[in-house]
């Protein structure tokens, strides 16, 4: 259920709840139910899925790990586990949201448009780990509005080992901390998800007997170079491409709201900063970031949040971004329940 596995990685010996598309590749679900199944497994072949590349896809492991964890080792349980454990990071993403706004004159039913962001829909049909990300990062700026930065820090350490993106977060809250109070040093807590990312993937290394490599230019290009071919692209594909191309304009309006409240905006200064770095991601990626909204929405969703935070503590500039969320939101779901397959 809610899992996209193709033949490519995912064989006959697979459950019978994981139905296998052939003559696909599937999509990451796949390599997440594996690991909800058996998390530290080197096995070659887990619950009918082997990996393409195990340490890329074991980086990644807060999710299935707790997914793991709640069902007590029951695969039986995995797939309604997965559901439900993206879906309570939906509903705390709006109560974090909530908390977290709770001091800048922001009414609280607002903040559940972050809930609706499209990325959402697609990681939750797919089975993905962004709803989850998205909540930890929201709960660690609840933490660090408290002042309690220890604790957001570990917070942090979890986004880290459920998305290695969340370390942009964690990159904005210390530059913001140490400019903000450069002689509170508590601020350097937040190198600990940097150093959990990196200790993960060199013992990963280490256990799959691969060659160590932590970083690579191959998916990036010149600021908005990979968004402007695509965009062409689309274009030229005529009705084909007009579904992406209405989301990728969607997508820049947003970004395009978020800078216009950027100086009246009430967000902490720790959002402000991750927003930009997160901006710089998104629009230097290349093209086959962009070739589907699959892939661009969900590598989006820290900029998106983030940004209608800091939209949404803006009094000038609340309105225009809820209504780009929620319509964005009903607009994807109305293509993927009717138009997709």
């Amino acid at each position: 259920m809610f899992v996209t596995a193709g033949d490519e990685f995912t064989d006959r010996t697979a459950p019978a709840d994981l139905i296998v598309a052939p003559n696909s590749s599937g999509y990451d679900g796949q390599f997440y139910y594996r690991i909800a199944c058996e998390p530290f497994s080197t096995q070659t072949v887990v619950a009918g899925v082997h990996f393409d590349y195990p340490v890329y896809r074991l980086q990644r492991i807060g999710y299935p790990l707790l997914v793991w964890m709640l069902s007590f080792g029951n695969r039986a349980a995995v797939p309604w586990l997965r559901l439900l454990v993206n879906l309570a990071a939906l509903a705390g993403i709006g109560a974090a949201a909530v908390m977290a706004t709770r001091d800048l004159s922001v009414p609280p039913w607002s903040c559940l448009a972050l809930a609706l962001y499209p990325g959402f829909l697609l990681s939750v049909s797919r089975d993905l780990v962004e709803p989850l990300e998205v909540f930890l990062l929201l709960l660690a700026l609840v933490l660090i509005q408290r002042n309690r930065f220890l604790a957001a820090a570990c917070v942090l350490v979890l986004a880290a080992l459920t998305k290695e993106t969340s370390l942009l977060f964690a990159l904005g809250a210390l530059i913001a901390g140490l400019v903000a109070r450069p002689r509170r040093w508590i601020h350097i807590a937040f190198l600990a998800p940097f150093v959990a990312h990196v200790a993960w993937k060199v013992f990963l290394f280490r256990l799959w007997h691969l060659p160590m490599t932590f970083v690579t230019g191959e998916h990036f290009m010149l600021p908005f170079s990979g968004f402007l071919a695509r965009a062409r692209e689309a274009v030229s594909a005529g009705a084909e491409g007009r579904t992406v191309l209405i989301e990728m304009v969607l997508l820049v309006a947003f970004g395009g709201i978020s800078l216009l409240a950027f100086r009246s905006s009430l967000a902490p200064n720790s959002i402000k900063v991750a927003w930009l770095l997160y901006a710089a991601l998104v629009f230097t990626l290349g093209t086959e970031f962009w070739w589907e909204d699959w892939a661009f929405l969900r590598v989006a969703v820290e900029f998106a949040i983030l940004g209608g935070l800091i939209a949404m503590t803006s009094p000038r500039w609340r309105v225009a971004g809820q209504s780009v969320l929620t319509i964005g939101w009903i607009a994807l779901a109305w293509n993927v329940l009717f138009f997709r397959g």
